[in-house]
């Protein structure tokens, strides 16, 4: 079953996919995640601190050695859906995807989708009505774009 809003017979919303349970009985739904400008100048912050500690990145806690707005540190978990950071037991670290990304050496979907609390990837039927548009980070946010200059010294 698919519900989405309609306004003036135009569809304003992502369709979202939903589904019950064959075990449970529970309501399964799709949820479509945007990479925007703050995580973008998140991920950008933890680069910088991680690229001070020369060698293999040190897991970082993000209140504590980052300065995010509680909107940044409330959402910083949805980068892993992009597969642009890693939680681990002592911290969150950069992933070589995004290292690539802030560096501008690749562009990533700038959508993500979960069902039931996992990521799924296209073609997954959660994905059917979403446009997919891949991204530069300086499409997103050019201040956070590490260009090849500044890393290369």
């Amino acid at each position: 079953m698919r519900k989405g809003s309609v306004l003036q017979g135009q569809v304003i919303l992502v369709m979202k996919l939903r589904e019950k349970c064959s075990h449970c009985g529970t309501i399964i739904q799709s949820y479509s995640h945007s990479l925007n400008k703050p995580l973008v100048e998140a991920l950008r912050q933890l680069y910088d601190k991680q690229a001070d500690t020369k060698g293999l990145p040190k897991p970082l806690n993000l209140q504590s050695e980052l300065n995010l707005t509680k909107n940044q540190y409330n959402n910083f978990q949805k980068l892993q859906y992009f597969g642009l950071v890693e939680h681990l037991k002592t911290g969150w670290v950069i992933t070589i995807k995004g290292e690539r990304f802030i560096e501008g050496q690749i562009a990533i979907s700038d959508k993500a989708m979960t069902f039931g609390g996992e990521v799924v990837l296209p073609p997954h039927k959660a994905w059917s009505n979403v446009k997919i548009n891949k991204k530069y980070v300086y499409e997103i946010d050019s201040n956070s774009w590490k260009k090849i200059d500044d890393y290369r010294k």
